[in-house]
């Protein structure tokens, strides 16, 4: 299952989980919304932002809480699989060319609006992972996809008194 992390904000319409930002553009054929913020860490925000482009919305904005040196320590596993990293170079290219902003190593800090989203507040983060207020920026969208990886759904196991290691 996705895994959130609460923010200030996080609950009003117009917030959704990147699974769900994918169900609505794959099998709905729906943008999320008309300038939207894509935010978390993985790749999984790559590919919702170009799909979004391709469907003919804004994006705002693509934040990931990792740093771009990240992505080279998981060389080894991206040349394990030399088209998903193709794939991958090809919707950051698109975001690129399309002057996306992407912001590496920064966290929504909060997301603003009266009764749907309307701004969201996003800052650099520290070694610590921590934001640094003082360079935080605020971006009008009326959506954010927020995604913080996957983590097994292991509730029914538990249930059953299954040992996890």
């Amino acid at each position: 299952m996705e895994r959130h992390i609460p923010t200030p904000g996080w609950t009003l319409p117009g917030v959704m989980g990147l699974a769900a930002a994918t169900i609505l553009l794959k099998a709905e054929r729906m943008l999320p919304g008309r300038a939207v913020v894509v935010a978390g860490t993985g790749p999984l925000l790559y590919l919702v932002a170009a799909k979004i482009l391709a469907g003919g919305g804004r994006v705002a904005a693509v934040v990931d809480a990792q740093p771009r040196s990240a992505w080279l320590r998981a060389g080894r596993a991206l040349m394990a699989r030399p088209d998903r990293a193709l794939q991958g170079l090809g919707w950051m290219t698109k975001l690129r060319f399309a002057g996306v902003p992407l912001l590496a190593r920064h966290a929504v800090t909060a997301i603003e609006g009266e009764g749907q989203v309307a701004r969201v507040r996003i800052a650099p983060l520290d070694a610590a992972g921590r934001p640094r207020g003082a360079h935080e920026r605020i971006v009008e969208a009326d959506a954010v996809c927020l995604g913080y990886g996957l983590v097994p759904a292991i509730e029914a196991t538990r249930l059953l008194g299954a040992t996890h290691r």
